[in-house]
């Protein structure tokens, strides 16, 4: 006669498997679509830093999110003469906070919160407002606005 317990290992390795898996099936179309954009490629923001006329530093971030909610971002500097002054690569976990996932939370021990109130989702461009508290809960925040552009993954 077989025990309860001989019943039990099978039923918790099932439910590890269903707990390991990502996240679907209870996604409206429009949630999919948000999150389908978001993953599916690099996003960069490129600038010039011109503070010193002379020796103009062109900055680089790109970030990359994944749909188990990690995300990184790197952080590239190149001088006028092409050599990199400042490269570092951040990794935070991140989810929507919003049921129409409008605003992403990005979250790292080492590097703090963020909070991204999307403007424009598109292919081709995410245009945020960034702030260190949730936009939606605290609409004074001072916000700054980051555009970034699709790139290869």
């Amino acid at each position: 006669m077989k025990t309860g317990k001989s019943h039990l290992l099978p039923l918790i390795l099932g439910l590890l498997i269903c707990l390991s898996c990502e996240r679907s099936g209870y996604y409206n179309d429009d949630q999919r679509k948000r999150l389908d954009l978001l993953t599916a490629t690099r996003w960069t923001e490129q600038s010039t830093d011109s503070h010193d006329p002379e020796n103009p530093i062109e900055c680089r971030q790109s970030w990359s999110f994944d749909k188990k909610g990690k995300a990184s971002v790197t952080y590239k500097w190149t001088d006028k003469d092409g050599n990199t002054t400042y490269n570092e690569t951040q990794y935070y976990d991140w989810t929507f906070t919003t049921e129409n996932f409008a605003v992403i939370y990005l979250y790292s021990a080492t590097h703090g919160d963020l909070f991204w109130l999307i403007e424009k989702l598109t292919a081709d461009e995410l245009r945020v407002k960034a702030a260190v508290m949730d936009p939606v809960l605290n609409p004074t925040i001072p916000q700054r606005r980051i555009v970034l552009q699709a790139t290869m993954r």
